[in-house]
C-alpha cells in the first residue's frame, strides 16, 4: 500500500514548538501540464483490470459508462484522462442506482 509518506529533514527556527520525531504534514502546490479533468472521487467506479470508470449522461438522457485513467488523486478529487469531454454531464452521486443504457432525468446541483 502506498501511504504517500516521505521522510524529510527540515531545519526549523529555534522558536518552533515541536518534539523530536513528531509527525508533520506538508502541502505544496505543484503545476503539471496535462490534459484532463478534475472530478469528484464519488464519480469513480472500479472497472476491469484496474481501469476506472465514470458514468455520463448523454444529450438524449441515456447513461453511458466511460473508461478513464486516474493520474492524480487526493481525498476529494481525482485528475483523470480518458473518454470524457468537458461538455458532458458526469454522474457524481448514486452510481449504484444506474446502469449503462438507462434513461434518466438529470437533476443539477
Amino acid at each position: 500500500m502506498n501511504t504517500r509518506s516521505l521522510g524529510l529533514r527540515y531545519l526549523l527556527p529555534e522558536s518552533a514548538k515541536v518534539l523530536d520525531g513528531q509527525l508533520a504534514y506538508l502541502r505544496y502546490p505543484e503545476q503539471i501540464s496535462e490534459s484532463g479533468f478534475w472530478i469528484p472521487n464519488s464519480s469513480l467506479t472500479d472497472g476491469l483490470r484496474g481501469v476506472w470508470n465514470v458514468f455520463v449522461v448523454t444529450e438524449q438522457n441515456i447513461v453511458e459508462r466511460r473508461s478513464v485513467q486516474v493520474l492524480y488523486a487526493d481525498n476529494q478529487a481525482a485528475f483523470v484522462q480518458g473518454a470524457i469531454s468537458a461538455d458532458e454531464m458526469l454522474i457524481s452521486n448514486g452510481l449504484h442506482r444506474v446502469v449503462p443504457g438507462q434513461r434518466v432525468q438529470p437533476k443539477l446541483d
